[in-house]
């Protein structure tokens, strides 16, 4: 488990070091990210419901 989450962390630093860090710092990118996959998770728990 520990080698997992170190291999998404150096995966999630490495995407923002090639994409976004010249438009956002690490801390910022971190947030935003959480904030999408929250909003992404509560739309599908939303369909889900939906079809129920």
């Amino acid at each position: 488990m520990r080698y997992f989450l170190f291999a998404y962390e150096q995966l999630i630093e490495a995407l923002w070091y090639l994409f976004y860090s010249t438009e956002v710092s690490f801390k910022r990118f971190l947030i935003e990210l959480s904030s999408v996959c929250s909003t992404r998770v509560d739309n599908e728990e939303k369909r889900r419901s939906a079809c129920l």
